[in-house]
């Protein structure tokens, strides 16, 4: 937590630069250390008059670049995380498809999803990255992650059309087989929201499930029901993201 004594443009240099070291893939605890460090530095500063442009320069990109560059990454810690978002989406696509009865997908399918997955983890780390070192208005982050949350958005509808029109093999569940790996999928999720110590998975499989629950109420087509319980799926995800982004400011701000 940034020290409450240090000026507004201090703090939020802090921020931003936690933000940009870890969105980079760098080792939390010496994250933790280098930010402790630098937060005693321009408290010292702050207290003798000095300008925070004489601890960071003019540039707090290129200091935050240059400071980035002689850290190591952390490749194991992020292939963990990587590996518990990647089982985590997976687990919460596959609830909405459990409670339809309906496990069946193909290898086309399967191997796009994993790919969509990668390429928003990484569309996530550039867009943090960007925040960190650009100041950007609360509408412009909405615009900016609303963006993010639309690109896998439109790349998992994509594939579900093409899905039809491109052979692969096709891997089916029987009843039996469907209510296993709904369990396994649940457990998975508590387990991570657990190992987490936030709500963030179990509303995020909200949004995933009971839009697309609620819809087939409705006299919509189902091609018409998919578009918008996807719409209303990945922007309030982003919604909540972004709510739950200004909270953790407004708390910082406020001890």
């Amino acid at each position: 937590m940034v020290h409450p004594s240090l000026s507004k443009e201090s703090q939020t240099f802090l921020e931003n630069l936690r933000l940009y070291l870890f969105s980079s893939g760098k080792h939390e605890e010496e994250i933790n250390e280098i930010v402790a460090e630098l937060e005693d530095h321009l408290i010292e500063a702050e207290h003798a008059g000095t300008p925070i442009e004489r601890i960071v320069g003019h540039s707090p990109k290129e200091y935050m670049e240059s400071l980035s560059k002689e850290m190591n990454v952390d490749v194991w810690g992020w292939m963990k995380y990587g590996v518990m978002i990647l089982i985590g989406a997976f687990c919460m696509n596959l609830i909405p498809d459990v409670l339809r009865g309906n496990l069946s997908y193909s290898l086309y399918y399967i191997l796009s999803n994993i790919s969509i997955m990668l390429l928003f983890l990484v569309a996530t780390a550039l867009c943090f990255r960007y925040l960190a070192t650009h100041t950007v208005s609360t509408l412009k982050q909405v615009i900016l992650l609303g963006t993010l949350s639309m690109i896998p958005l439109l790349l998992f509808v994509t594939v579900l059309f093409t899905d039809r029109l491109i052979e692969s093999p096709v891997f089916v569940m029987n009843t039996f087989g469907t209510v296993i790996v709904g369990f396994i999928a649940a457990l998975a999720l508590i387990l991570l929201s657990i190992w987490a110590k936030t709500p963030v998975v179990l509303i995020i499989v909200a949004f995933l499930t009971l839009p697309d629950y609620l819809l087939r109420f409705t006299q919509l087509a189902n091609d018409t029901q998919l578009i918008v319980s996807s719409i209303v799926t990945f922007g309030g995800i982003a919604l909540y993201l972004l709510f739950v982004n200004q909270s953790e400011k407004k708390k910082e701000k406020d001890a």
